[in-house]
């Protein structure tokens, strides 16, 4: 039994149909050809047990007196199939914003991008930059950021601020630009009029890492909220598409995304 094999066989005209038909009840040729008839589509008796003969060699049916029943493995095709055509639904609400290919996602987590049905959208920059500072001074413990192009200075004051408070923060920048952002560190710490233990407290909150060629954007806020940008491959200076929102699948799945990206990241000391 080979997936291609199945895929084929129920991609032909109204193998689908008959497949949810048997799931509901079994039947038999004539039943389906009457159901199938019902439905809109008129087929002769030999063609529809032709049908049913070749999902049967396929693993797809079983048949016992004289009637086609779901195999296992028909049951889980149909699960499968239905599960898919619930995700292409969810995004298809979001085509508009997502017709890029997005190939810096793990597949792990693309099977799972379907959260985005507990999202709302942000399509200018300003709103996604509004939202991250106001997530940074929400925050009660923890922040986790993944930034593809240099962090901006009223975003570092803010954060070395919130270190100060005792507010965790991880965040990953592309390697690029690491040496940029120490600079805007350093220049931050001078305009703070920082003392040797504030830096101190702030180095032990403010963990950073880099990773190479980063595309996306990412936001965890403690686990009450959470943000990701998912722009086009090639255009550095683009933050949108945005997706945002408090429900803690989504939530759940932006975190597994910067955890994947933090364990392969390399540690920066600055």
């Amino acid at each position: 039994m080979e997936l291609w094999n199945i895929l084929r066989e129920v991609g032909l005209e109204n193998r689908m149909e008959i497949l949810r038909m048997l799931r509901r009840k079994p039947a038999t040729v004539s039943e389906l050809r009457l159901n199938l008839r019902k439905a809109g589509v008129s087929k002769p008796y030999v063609t529809v047990s032709r049908y049913l003969e070749n999902m049967k060699r396929g693993g797809l049916l079983s048949e016992r007196d004289g009637k086609f029943y779901l195999s296992v493995a028909g049951r889980l095709f149909l699960s499968y199939a239905d599960e898919m055509e619930e995700k292409l639904k969810v995004i298809g609400g979001f085509w508009e914003h997502l017709h890029h290919p997005i190939d810096y996602l793990p597949e792990e987590f693309i099977r799972r991008i379907d959260v985005l049905r507990h999202a709302r959208v942000l399509t200018d920059q300003y709103s996604i930059i509004l939202e991250t500072l106001k997530g940074l001074e929400m925050a009660e413990e923890e922040v986790l950021v993944i930034a593809g192009t240099t962090i901006s200075p009223e975003y570092v004051l803010a954060s070395f601020k919130r270190s100060l408070d005792g507010i965790k923060e991880k965040i990953i920048n592309d390697s690029s630009i690491v040496e940029q952002d120490k600079n805007v560190y350093l220049e931050t710490i001078r305009k703070l009029g920082l003392r040797d233990w504030e830096i101190r407290k702030i180095k032990k909150n403010r963990r950073v890492r880099k990773y190479e060629n980063l595309v996306l954007r990412v936001m965890v806020v403690d686990d009450r909220m959470a943000g990701i940008s998912l722009p086009e491959a090639g255009r550095s200076e683009a933050i949108v598409p945005a997706f945002q929102s408090e429900d803690e699948e989504f939530i759940a799945w932006v975190k597994d995304i910067f955890r994947w990206y933090w364990e392969r990241a390399t540690p920066v000391e600055w």
